[in-house]
This record gives structure tokens, sequence and C-alpha cells, in this order.
């Protein structure tokens, strides 16, 4: 070392996140699902999806609150993914396992097309959905 400086020995305490919320987990309905799961700010730790059918379907989640019904728009859009069909289970953890934060609420839509705007009903009777946030 040169100079004033000093090597340091001490260890930071680990620090113990706070425990994520799991939403009521919802069997998807034959429209766009759109529903508030979080009003506030938070993170959104995780999504968990299955699908019995053969069709694809689509999971957006956005930065919106009460009130919402903006699934056929993108604004508010922080994450979006597929549902894969036949028995397709699938678990994500968003944002390297650290979440992504929303500010106004934490609301989803769940379609069966593409794309940011699609409102598409969803395959009915086939697909359980769940987040979880903090």
């Amino acid at each position: 070392l040169q100079g004033n400086a000093v090597l340091s020995t001490t260890n930071p305490l680990p620090v113990t996140p706070a425990a994520a919320t799991a939403a009521t987990p919802i069997a998807v309905a034959a429209s766009d699902n759109h529903a508030t799961l979080k009003n506030g700010a938070g993170v959104a730790m995780s999504v968990h999806t299955s699908n019995n059918s053969a069709t694809k379907n689509y999971l957006r989640l956005y930065d919106a609150g009460t009130g919402f019904n903006g699934c056929n728009s993108a604004t508010g859009v922080i994450f979006a993914m597929e549902i894969p069909p036949n028995d397709g289970g699938f678990s994500v953890s968003l944002g390297g396992g650290v979440g992504i934060a929303f500010t106004t609420g934490l609301s989803w839509c769940i379609t069966s097309g593409f794309g940011l705007t699609d409102t598409t009903n969803a395959t009915a009777s086939a697909i359980y959905a769940n987040a979880s946030y903090r």
C-alpha cells in the first residue's frame, strides 16, 4: 500500500430482503384477464404459469395501479413473456432475481395474441398464473 491507504478487513453484515408476497393464483378466463395485483410502489419478483392447452398465450406486467384496463396499450409495460403450450409450466425470476421496480402499482394482462397491445381472449380453463411481489 502506498501513502495513507488502509486495507479494510471489515465484512459487511448480510442483509435479509423482505419476503415476497404471492398474488392469489388465477385460472385464466376467456378475456384479456386485466387485473391489478398490487396498488402502489413495490418490486415484482417472479411469475409462475402453466398451460395445458395447445395454444401459446402471453403475459404482460404493467406499472399501473387501481383502475387499470390498459391491455390495449404498451404504456407501462415492464415485462412480457410467452406462456408455453402443451402442459408447459414456467417460472421466471425477474430482474436477475432482484426484481423489477414499479411505482404506481403492479397489473397484468394474459392474452392468446402476441404483441404488447393485443387483447385477444386467452385460452379459457387451461392456464394458471401467479406473480410474487414485495
